[in-house]
């Protein structure tokens, strides 16, 4: 088995453009979110800024509703097929700038796949401006080493934790209204013994997650199908459907890292 690194890189494009096309329009499918009445809203949101940021125009509504918009385009332009070099680079800086423009807008509302999805763009940008093997290899292994350490960090939190040892947590989460399940959460309530087991299996999937790094070429698509069904239950679930994207994004970076030992 092997992948080159425009293969790695192009794979890792598409999956982060996927997930960033569904968040983006995921927004704008609800643009009263972002309206004057919401808690969202720009009139709200700029009293957290100390200084009167220059951008508030765009990041008012109904001009936000543009930023996602365009980020929309830009993430749908990158999955049918590779751009040529200026344009490339145009479209995934295009990506960039919005993505951080929303975020300068309000911390409220995001989550970790947003950070993982930035990360990944600016990543792919910085890699654009300057396309040669060696940069290209430098960016795959900070994508895989940042995933892991993503998974890894999850893990430890989560093994340090007493609420989560014993399932509690987990419970706790699928009978929240954002991230929740009615049938799932009654489930876990009325069987506490398989729901602390499900939830050590997750604490040890994550905490030994960075293994994929060592793991020999035979069994890396069993231990990268195992996170892909990880990020699957949890977008059933919990509705987590852009994380899905975006650290399946990073998949490509750790199987290239992988088989390049």
């Amino acid at each position: 088995m092997t992948l080159t690194t425009a293969e790695a890189l192009r794979a890792v494009e598409v999956l982060a453009a996927i997930g960033m096309l569904i968040t983006s329009v995921e927004f704008l499918a609800r643009p009263t979110l972002f309206g004057p009445t919401s808690l969202a809203s720009w009139d709200i949101l700029h009293l957290s800024h100390r200084s009167r940021l220059r951008q508030g125009r765009l990041l008012a509504y109904p001009s936000v509703l543009v930023v996602l918009a365009v980020r929309s385009a830009a993430a749908a332009v990158l999955i049918p097929w590779p751009l040529p070099a200026p344009a490339h680079a145009a479209t995934l800086a295009t990506v960039v700038l919005t993505s951080v423009l929303l975020q300068l807008r309000g911390p409220y509302g995001g989550e970790g796949s947003d950070q993982m999805l930035l990360l990944v763009f600016t990543v792919l940008a910085l890699t654009a401006l300057h396309p040669h093997t060696s940069t290209m290899r430098l960016s795959l292994y900070f994508l895989a080493v940042q995933s892991a350490l993503a998974y890894f960090t999850s893990g430890i939190y989560k093994a340090a934790s007493p609420v989560w040892r014993n399932g509690s947590a987990l419970a706790g989460i699928l009978g929240t209204r954002c991230f929740g399940h009615p049938r799932l959460a009654v489930l876990a309530t009325a069987y506490p013994a398989p729901t602390a087991w499900t939830a050590r299996a997750v604490i040890v999937f994550e905490t030994l997650f960075p293994l994929v790094l060592l793991t020999p070429s035979p069994a890396l698509p069993l231990f990268l199908a195992g996170g892909v069904l990880f990020h699957l239950t949890c977008a059933v679930a919990m509705g987590l459907n852009v994380f899905f994207w975006a650290f399946t994004a990073t998949y490509p970076a750790l199987a290239y890292v992988a088989l390049s030992r």
